[in-house]
């Protein structure tokens, strides 16, 4: 549990949520879209390793 002060202090950090998505909104869906594209990448980079790695050891 927080003490007075502390609960000060953190609610002076809250930021309001819609002028927080106003400001950052397009970043967020544009670092989203950017994460999505490299999981995608990465992940058909690795299928295809462990499928050279598999075939080359016979697994």
């Amino acid at each position: 549990s927080f003490n007075q002060s502390e609960r000060h202090r953190i609610s002076g950090l809250s930021i309001d949520r819609k002028a927080y998505l106003r400001t950052y909104d397009k970043y967020e869906q544009y670092a989203l879209v950017k994460l999505g594209d490299w999981r995608v990448d990465l992940e058909a980079h690795l299928r295809g390793y462990f499928f050279k790695v598999a075939e080359e050891y016979d697994l």
